[in-house]
């Protein structure tokens, strides 16, 4: 071989060496990616596998949760226990004529849940519809309104028909005897009196609302150790309103209000004593109207005399002196009492008392008799009335 050929062949060797070599660093490069993409393949899936338990625990959590919230899964106790609730619900928002109904076909996606629907309905007010939907939503179960109407009842201010439908679900998670939730519901973010000063103070079924108006005196008198008694009085003019009082503030010591309306007191101290009232009508929304009234208490007035009792009628105005007589004992005077049916016979030194009449006999005279009362004489003839005679005394 020539060295040019020796060359040659050395220079071919040399060339395929090379390309053997890079082939095979090719192969183990490819084979190194091919795992490191298989490696990176796996940890992906391996993170995926482990945000799916993941999702799978928090998402068990809340069904937990939610079963919580669940009627339970037994039938006739879901609609039991849901009934229940339904009866309270009407009565506490103050429905008149409530009715209630809980339709036993439930819809069910199978292993998931079973859903119930339910409705009720009565009369009311826009406060009475308030209450009602805040004690709804305030309970935390799975339930939700579908349905709600509520229509102005013709001729009757305030009043409502109101008609409320909805459904309820029974989770496959919760138990069979699952306790109704305690809680309040995230539902409501305020208190009952917030909705409602919100809901009624814009109220859309009704007219609006006039506030009462005093007619009662601004003061008045009381006497100091009597009775005290006072009747607030202010008109409504929008119809079939009822107006009721309210004592602003501290009440003077020992006054009372009562549930009528009436103050009742009983003043033990001279003095001005103001009384803040307040008039609130039953109107929506509800409207009202402070007044003062202040109380005078003064001394009584000086004691009065009892009036005399009158006369009773006086038997001497039907006596005479009847008969003038001479007997051995002297003379006498017969005095007869007619209403009394009887004679007195009286001699001198006798004592007379007859109704009106008193005096003590002085002397007796062929026609006449003189008797002696109280230092003075007088004398009664023969027939004549001895009260008529007694008078002529006094008057004499």
């Amino acid at each position: 071989m020539t060295p040019r050929e020796k060359v040659l062949s050395i220079g071919v060797g040399v060339a395929i060496a090379v390309a053997a070599g890079s082939y095979l660093m090719t192969s183990i490069r490819k084979g190194f990616q091919t795992k490191n993409n298989r490696i990176d393949q796996l940890q992906s899936e391996l993170i995926q596998r482990d945000t799916q338990i993941t999702d799978g625990l928090i998402d068990r959590q809340k069904l937990m949760a939610l079963a919580l919230r669940s009627l339970p899964t037994e039938n006739q106790r879901a609609q039991a226990d849901y009934t229940q609730w339904l009866i309270g619900l009407v009565e506490e928002s103050g429905l008149t004529s409530p009715k209630w109904s809980f339709i036993n076909r439930e819809l069910q996606e199978r292993g998931v849940y079973k859903l119930f629907k339910f409705q009720v309905s009565g009369g009311g007010t826009i406060e009475n519809a308030t209450k009602l939907l805040y004690q709804f939503y305030a309970k935390d179960y799975l339930h939700r309104v579908t349905s709600l109407k509520i229509s102005p009842v013709a001729n009757a201010p305030y009043q409502l028909n109101i008609q409320l439908s909805g459904e309820v679900l029974a989770l496959e998670a919760a138990s069979s005897k699952q306790a109704p939730p305690s809680w309040t519901s995230h539902r409501v973010q305020r208190s009952l009196d917030d909705y409602s000063d919100i809901i009624l103070g814009r109220n859309l079924f009704s007219p609006a609302n006039h506030p009462p108006q005093w007619t009662s005196v601004a003061s008045t008198q009381a006497v100091r150790g009597s009775r005290f008694s006072f009747t607030p009085e202010a008109k409504d003019i929008d119809p079939g309103q009822r107006v009721r009082y309210e004592v602003v503030g501290d009440m003077v010591p020992g006054m009372r209000l009562s549930t009528s309306g009436e103050i009742d007191w009983m003043p033990e101290a001279n003095g001005r004593y103001d009384v803040e009232l307040m008039a609130i009508d039953s109107g929506i929304p509800q409207q009202k109207i402070a007044h003062k009234l202040t109380v005078e208490v003064i001394d009584p007035p000086p004691p009065v005399d009892p009036p005399k009792p009158p006369p009773q009628f006086d038997i001497a105005s039907q006596a005479k002196l009847s008969g003038l007589v001479t007997g051995k004992d002297g003379p006498e005077a017969w005095v007869r009492s007619m209403l009394e049916g009887k004679t007195l016979y009286l001699k001198i030194g006798s004592k007379l008392t007859l109704g009106t009449v008193e005096g003590t006999v002085v002397s007796v005279g062929a026609n006449y008799m003189e008797l002696e009362t109280e230092g003075k004489r007088w004398t009664v003839g023969l027939d004549e009335n001895l009260a008529d005679a007694y008078r002529r005394m006094n008057v004499d």
